[in-house]
């Protein structure tokens, strides 16, 4: 039977990264064979962030087996109360309870904090099926920071069944008091690749042109699109395009001056924009525009669906994508992975261009141009070169292409199959989850079932001896007898090879020593520490480290390093996802200051925040390596030694960094954590080593460490104990 999923959030012909995901989810999801109903306010959104409907939404093939139904709120007469306010919430949630019930939807999905994921908690709580959010930038870097909203959203979060997290918010959900199995990381965003190429056809903006004088809606705030329509758009000249929201923040206005600067030069251009905002900022755009003199090859287009920006992308010679200073670190915008996917020379701006997980792989002037917003000249001599050598930016974005844009049309192949295979494993996995009886001594009864193997046998010989130490009545007696012994015994293996699979995925280089040990230590582990339904996953994954770290240190026909492999997987999985203050959803938008302060004599050195030491007794990375490349670990030196490590955090994100340290720098950082001056660090060091006249190199290495964010300096005297 295909799944029935009902999705609450933002959709056509609301403008915005939240509102295509949805669009192009449903889609893919549909061509899986999945019924989805859409439930939106989608036709009450305001004009300025409105998209006109040029084209229609691309058809489903003929023999797909799923649907896409959408179910909309309306305007309608004012409702009378003081103070007002459109009750979204409640119109969502009323309408998602109804499709619930008359369509028999299996599981629930919203997007976005505010009022969907709101909405569909009601809905659940309402109807009894399931919820999961997916959140944006906004709602936890802005909505989420609001005293006044918090707690409505963090009971939100800690009601729902399923989470979609990003690497920059998952230690803030697990902070927050989420259970991590309830948090998951699908696949990407999907582009459609048969759009998103550079084999898609320009978009015809004269045709588009025609078309707004004859459908722009009579409201006031479209008056500005008619007034930059009344001329003719010149394909063959060179043309700079912008699309998204217009703010200071995103660089429009950076923009625009720069332009000026060219024609003031004398250089021909075109500037072209699918563009809209605030009503005022679409009047200062419009004006600014027209003052600086380049009104007349400027044309101003409304937002369109966004199955027409590829061929507007096409349109251009170059596309910018200038956000610069935007409040919100963890907001991530996809635009520049559309604009690489269509082969158009793109202009991006460095704080866009490092928050990209391809970041490494952009070459300034080879595969795109990446500037600084705030310095016009810049931005300018780079928009001189790409209007002047219109061949040469075309080479450069095809470049981009091959770089980047490729690459990402093979992932947003498997994102779709991702997608697919999602929602119906999620919804699988929440009712196993749901199988848990209220009745605390019969789900414990249940729960010693599952997990202990000797327990069971007794069970099934003598079920009255097992009731023995459990409070049950005699209805829950009755209940347990009718158990199915082989849907018991099926569940118990089920729920043993589930809490195999979760050791491995962090354990994989443990799992790869011999295998007969390992299985033997972890059906060892199984049987002393049995799972529990609603155990929490963090600590049982650590548990399960040290016990396996312990184990292979004393089993004789474990090779000398095993146990130090699994003390690696612990500390790696431990220092990845343990929370700490600075993971907290009310520290999201604070950027750590890592400003480089003057090392002196009274400086003192301290370990930042996320930075961890340890050591091994084996050269752990060369055995982690030989491991994950399949290489027989006789082939490599293993020698006992001391090998010293620093594990550090990454802000925002779950990417862990490991360096390994000689002895001497690992003495120096030793010295930091007990906050020594550095003229005592230097005195400590020089007795160590028995040597003299190291201050010189002991400074060099102090502030090596400090570029590398490891240790933080401060120039105020210690106190006095």
């Amino acid at each position: 039977m295909p799944l029935t999923l009902c999705l609450i959030g933002k959709f056509f012909p609301i403008q915005g990264g939240v509102s295509k995901d949805n669009q192009w989810l449903a889609y893919i999801l549909a061509k899986a064979g999945i019924h989805v109903h859409v439930v939106t306010n989608a036709e009450e959104v305001e004009p300025h962030y409105r998209c006109l409907e040029w084209t229609a939404f691309p058809p489903l093939p003929a023999d797909c087996q799923g649907s896409i139904t959408i179910h909309t709120t309306q305007k309608e007469e004012r409702r009378h109360y003081i103070p007002y306010a459109n009750p979204f919430v409640t119109k969502l949630a009323a309408m998602a309870t109804e499709v619930i019930r008359t369509h028999q939807c299996q599981l629930i999905y919203s997007y976005y904090l505010e009022p969907y994921a709101v909405a569909a908690s009601l809905a659940s709580s309402w109807t009894g099926v399931p919820f999961g959010i997916r959140h944006a930038g906004s709602d936890i870097g802005s909505l989420f920071q609001s005293a006044e909203l918090q707690t409505a959203y963090r009971e939100v979060l800690l009601s729902a069944d399923y989470i979609v997290a990003t690497p920059a918010t998952y230690r803030g959900f697990l902070h927050l008091g989420i259970s991590q199995e309830k948090l998951t990381f699908p696949a990407g965003s999907y582009l459609p690749p048969h759009m998103f190429t550079p084999d898609t056809p320009p978009l015809d903006v004269n045709a588009v042109l025609a078309w707004m004088h004859d459908h722009l809606p009579a409201d006031p705030y479209y008056e500005v699109f008619r007034r930059f329509a009344q001329k003719t758009f010149q394909p063959q000249v060179p043309t700079i395009g912008i699309y998204g929201k217009i703010g200071e923040v995103k660089g429009s206005f950076d923009l625009v001056k720069a332009l000026a600067c060219l024609q003031r030069q004398g250089i021909a251009f075109q500037f072209l924009t699918l563009a809209q905002g605030s009503a005022s900022a679409l009047k200062r755009f419009a004006e600014t525009i027209e003052e600086v003199g380049i009104a007349t090859h400027t044309w101003l287009l409304p937002f369109l669906p966004h199955w027409t920006v590829p061929q507007f992308i096409r349109a251009c010679t170059a596309v910018c994508f200038l956000e610069r200073d935007f409040p919100i670190p963890i907001h991530t915008p996809l635009i520049p992975q559309e604009i690489f996917a269509c082969g158009t020379c793109q202009v991006l701006s460095h704080e866009i261009a490092e928050k990209q997980p391809y970041y490494h792989h952009l070459h300034h002037g080879a595969n795109v141009f990446l500037v600084d917003p705030h310095h016009q000249d810049e931005l300018a001599a780079t928009l001189r070169t790409i209007i002047q050598h219109p061949h040469s930016s075309q080479q450069i974005g095809l470049q981009g292409f091959q770089d980047v844009g490729r690459t990402h049309q093979q992932m947003t192949m498997a994102a779709e199959q991702g997608w697919q295979r999602f929602f119906p494993q999620i919804y699988e996995d929440i009712q196993q989850r749901r199988m848990r009886m209220s009745l605390a001594e019969m789900q414990s009864h249940l729960a010693h079932l599952y997990t202990n193997d000797a327990f069971r046998h007794l069970f099934a010989i003598a079920p009255d001896v097992s009731f023995a130490h459990y409070l049950l009545t005699e209805q829950e007696k009755q209940a347990l007898r009718a158990i199915d012994r082989r849907l018991l015994d099926y569940f118990a293996t089920s729920l043993k090879m589930k809490q195999q699979g979760y050791f491995r995925s962090i354990y994989p280089a443990t799992f790869l020593l011999e295998e007969t040990l390992i299985q033997r230590l972890f059906n060892r582990f199984y049987q002393y520490y049995p799972a529990h339904p609603q155990e929490d996953f963090f600590p049982r994954m650590l548990a399960f480290g040290t016990f396996m770290e312990q184990s292979l240190a004393l089993d004789e026909s474990a090779p000398p390093y095993a146990s130090e492999i699994a003390k690696y997987e612990r500390l790696h999985y431990r220092y990845t996802y343990q929370t700490t203050s600075d993971d907290a959803f009310t520290s999201i938008n604070l950027n750590p200051s890592f400003a480089t302060v003057p090392i002196q004599l009274n400086s003192i050195p301290t370990l930042l925040s996320g930075v961890f030491q340890e050591t091994f007794v084996y050269p752990i990375i060369s055995l982690m390596d030989a491991l994950k490349n399949q290489q027989a670990l006789e082939e490599i030196a293993i020698q006992s030694g001391h090998y010293d490590l620093v594990f550090q955090r990454e802000p925002h994100s779950l990417t862990l960094k490991v360096f390994t340290f000689n002895r001497e720098t690992s003495f120096l950082l030793n010295l930091c954590q007990e906050h020594h001056p550095v003229a005592a660090i230097i005195e400590k060091t020089e007795q160590y080593l028995q040597a003299t006249d190291l201050t010189d190199d002991i400074l060099e290495i102090l502030f090596t460490l400090q570029e590398q964010h490891i240790i933080g300096v401060s120039n105020d005297s210690p106190s006095e104990a």
